[in-house]
């Protein structure tokens, strides 16, 4: 393990416990895949069903669309790194590092680190999370139109990989903001309580 991974860890492990409190139930049980820990994976999953839901508990690399419905659980201790993420239902409590679209909510746990472009319809910021990047809110229903009309079929994953070279793969730095667009380096400390507000870029900044 590298030392900027083991960094990581010891910082995700000296985060307060939480569970997930926003992301409904029914979304949570649709999540039937999963990229286990031992798992380097380098490739572009997309999901056509909206039905279909995705953890990640250890590293990947490379797309994950969910061209209708769909959510995807970074679980706490893994490593994402993509140049594009979209999904209905979003939840991190690892690392993410990339462009992200959370269509109806994104969930980011105390144990998150998140360095990216945000996009999201609402979401919900546990106290503690660490956020850096451009966030921006999008209407529902601008995102349901960005959604791509479901077809027949469930999954396809293409080009995988489970050997060392995915490691290198998986940690590459997230695209920079576009000039002129604000930044965001924030540990999501005044978003406490039981359900936290949708939070501007002001009050992470502080």
């Amino acid at each position: 393990m590298s030392t900027s991974n083991t960094a990581l860890h010891q910082l995700q492990s000296q985060a307060p416990a939480a569970t997930v409190r926003s992301v409904p139930d029914i979304e949570l049980k649709k999540i039937t895949s999963t990229f286990a820990a031992d798992m380097q994976v380098t490739g572009d999953y997309k999901a056509k069903s909206p039905n279909a839901g995705l953890r990640v508990e250890g590293e990947y690399a490379g797309k994950i669309v969910f061209e209708s419905g769909g959510i995807l659980h970074i679980s706490a201790g893994s490593n994402v790194t993509s140049t594009q993420v979209e999904a209905d239902y979003v939840v991190i409590e690892g690392s993410f590092s990339g462009t992200l679209l959370a269509r109806k909510l994104i969930e980011i746990l105390p144990s998150a680190v998140v360095d990216g472009d945000i996009k999201y319809a609402d979401m919900d910021g546990h106290r503690g999370a660490r956020v850096r990047g451009k966030l921006d809110t999008i209407e529902a229903s601008e995102a349901e139109r960005s959604a791509k009309p479901a077809n027949s079929g469930n999954v396809t994953l293409l080009q995988t990989s489970q050997d060392t070279q995915a490691a290198s793969s998986a940690s590459g730095s997230a695209s920079a903001p576009a000039p002129g667009s604000s930044s965001v380096l924030s540990s999501i400390a005044s978003l406490g309580g039981e359900r936290a507000a949708t939070p501007s870029k002001a009050e992470l900044a502080s």
